[in-house]
């Protein structure tokens, strides 16, 4: 950053700002929020999703927690949420959109019940966990998803765009339905 400081660019480069800061975050953008670069919008961020850590009652993924979009269609996003702490439950909360313009209306989750899956400590391997799927119905920007610990889940949310007014509002705010 200090080699581009105080020098003139002769001719407006839209890459410039890449070339002049060590943090890229196009990558983190592109896979876990499912939105091209905020450039790229002229300067307002586009996204199928954000999250929020309930816990901490902060914008972000929790500690230990990825999340990867696996798949975007004009009607639905298809979001993987992944705990990989082995002790401690997370509190993820996924909203619709970068400023809650979207409104979630059902999400199809994954689900294993049984627990038994991953075997014994003594067991030389485990069996293929049994998965099924659920819905839910939502009609809202929001949806608060608890991740054991050490868990996957997959939730595909059927979302109508642009179906609010864009806001900076919070799921923590008490005006926040």
């Amino acid at each position: 950053m200090a080699r581009y400081q105080d020098r003139d660019v002769p001719e407006a480069d839209i890459h410039l700002w890449q070339q002049s800061n060590p943090v890229v975050t196009e990558a983190l953008v592109q896979l876990t929020w499912g939105a091209p670069q905020v450039i790229y919008n002229g300067g307002l961020q586009q996204a199928r999703v954000r999250y929020y850590d309930a816990d901490a009652r902060r914008p972000g993924l929790p500690p230990a927690v990825a999340a990867l979009v696996s798949s975007i269609d004009p009607e639905a996003t298809v979001v993987e949420l992944v705990n990989l702490d082995p002790q401690r439950r997370r509190t993820v909360i996924v909203q619709a959109g970068a400023f809650a313009e979207h409104t979630i209306h059902t999400v199809r989750h994954t689900v294993c019940r049984d627990g038994s899956w991953i075997g014994d400590l003594y067991d030389y391997g485990h069996r293929e966990p049994e998965i099924t799927e659920e819905s839910l119905r939502v009609d809202g920007p929001w949806l608060a998803v608890e991740l054991p610990a050490s868990t996957r889940v997959r939730l595909t949310l059927v979302l109508t765009l642009r179906a609010n007014h864009a806001s900076y509002r919070t799921p923590f705010d008490e005006q926040a339905p």
